[in-house]
């Protein structure tokens, strides 16, 4: 796995499918989840893997409203996860979506526009 994405994952199945995936807690003490609490209103102890499904489907509709249809959500409790049948897609999406969580003018921006 490239540090880069860190702490995502990607995971290649039998079936021809990949996943991306990363616990729910990933950032809890990350300075990101001070501007994804503020934006979303939901307490960092509470930020589970469907408030993850929310920003991270904020982010595609952005960046790539036209796969939208191609990614299968199935976040838990505990985790985020994204399947799809193009690896490639879900490592694009990997690295931008890190990228983006780096930058914290550009949280703020989507969670600004999406309310």
């Amino acid at each position: 796995m490239s540090d880069d994405i860190k702490p995502f994952h990607l995971l290649r199945h039998d079936h021809g499918k990949s996943s991306l995936f990363f616990s729910a807690d990933a950032f809890y003490h990350d300075p990101v989840m001070v501007i994804l609490v503020a934006g979303t209103g939901i307490d960092k102890d509470y930020f589970n893997g469907y408030a993850w499904k929310g920003i991270v489907t904020k982010f595609v509709m952005q960046e790539y409203p036209e796969v939208l249809a191609q990614l299968q959500f199935d976040p838990e409790a505990d985790m985020f996860s994204m399947i799809a049948e193009d690896h490639a897609l879900l490592e694009r999406i990997a690295h931008q979506f890190r990228a983006f969580l780096r930058n914290g003018a550009a949280v703020e921006a989507l969670l600004m526009a999406t309310q």
